[in-house]
């Protein structure tokens, strides 16, 4: 397994500014716009609640979420062929908690990345 590249690192750490509702890179591109772009057609994402949802249900979600996330840290992972796998934990503000996050990314044959699947785990007590 290659490396995690820092397209992939980047990525990584946008997607948790599009959680916060922040404008995007260089040109400050839309949260959501970011989101649509960057989010597979068949992105599921698994909650630390067990919740899975699509690409539009986590859209929705983050229209009506006020916290704001922190992070990422201890972020790691690799490429292997057309895939990428981030890892990295990040907290939420008023949170105790921290949450393990994982994101399966998957070129594109453009060459761009789009994250298929994104599963939060929050993390037990004798690991923070």
């Amino acid at each position: 397994m290659e490396p995690l590249s820092q397209e992939l690192k980047q990525l990584n750490e946008d997607t948790f500014h599009a959680e916060n509702k922040d404008q995007i890179g260089k040109i400050q591109e839309d949260w959501e716009t970011f989101l649509r772009r960057v989010l597979a057609d068949d992105f599921r994402i698994s909650r630390a609640s067990r919740m899975v949802e699509n690409k539009e249900e986590m859209i929705k979600q983050i229209q009506g979420d006020e916290r704001m996330r922190e992070g990422p840290a201890d972020v790691g992972g690799g490429v292997e062929g057309d895939y990428g796998v981030v890892t990295s934990v990040v907290t939420v503000q008023g949170d105790p908690d921290k949450y393990h996050n994982l994101k399966l990314f998957n070129r594109q044959p453009s060459g761009e990345w789009q994250c298929v699947y994104w599963r939060v785990t929050r993390l037990p007590v004798f690991i923070r």
